[in-house]
């Protein structure tokens, strides 16, 4: 359990790769999202924040440049999300599978589906939707939390998107993450082993840093 509430917590904050309902397009063979995408060797994770120099985040008692977010979270996002996926597959009529590592160290992989939907708008753009599935299984998340989570992503959650032959970078953009400001703190509580005192820090301040920076991207980069 706590696998999958990791997974899919880092795959939300991340980048939302796990996508949507249904093509925008009708012909499958013209859908550029089809297929299936296996993480970069190197590089598969992205993070990128850029912010004034005196804006700062207030954790456990000491206080981190917002600036210096980018270097470390872009490494322990990109362990995190190297350990618990390969890839993902978009079938043409949106429904999305996930290979998952059952055992990274050993490279044992099982297929996930049914968590996730997509829609893909065209122009770079696309809708990612959460399933039902998904919330039933967050077990470790309190009530308060899961209610903040289905907040956000009612309405599904807007994810860009660039493929340049066989790679593709999808990335949530500084305008998505800025509209889901008070709610990543409970985002980032569905990765899983985040020490309470760090998580207390996100809530207080988080919203707060990410309403005065001037760029974040979270993103994943793919290839097939």
């Amino acid at each position: 359990m706590m696998r999958k509430n990791l997974i899919y917590g880092a795959l939300i904050l991340c980048m939302g790769l796990l996508l949507g309902s249904c093509s925008k397009n009708d012909d499958p063979k013209t859908s550029e999202l089809a297929g299936t995408w296996k993480l970069k060797e190197k590089g598969h994770t992205e993070v990128v924040w850029e912010a004034p120099s005196d804006l700062t985040l207030e954790m456990m008692g000491r206080k981190f440049p917002a600036s210096m977010l980018s270097g470390y979270l872009t490494p322990m996002l990109s362990n995190l999300i190297g350990n618990a996926l390969q890839g993902v597959t978009l079938t043409s009529d949106g429904k999305v599978k996930t290979t998952v590592y059952t055992d990274a160290a050993k490279k044992t992989t099982a297929v996930s589906e049914g968590y996730a939907t997509y829609k893909d708008e065209g122009n770079g753009r696309l809708k990612l939707y959460f399933t039902d599935k998904t919330f039933s299984e967050l077990k470790n998340v309190d009530a308060q939390t899961l209610t903040q989570i289905k907040a956000a992503l009612k309405d599904g959650v807007p994810v860009r998107y660039a493929i340049s032959g066989n790679s593709a970078r999808f990335y949530l953009d500084t305008e998505t993450i800025k509209a889901m400001r008070n709610y990543l703190p409970a985002l980032f509580s569905m990765a899983g082993g985040m020490p309470p005192q760090v998580l207390k820090g996100l809530q207080a301040g988080l919203a707060n840093v990410v309403e005065k920076s001037t760029k974040i991207e979270l993103a994943l980069n793919v290839e097939r």
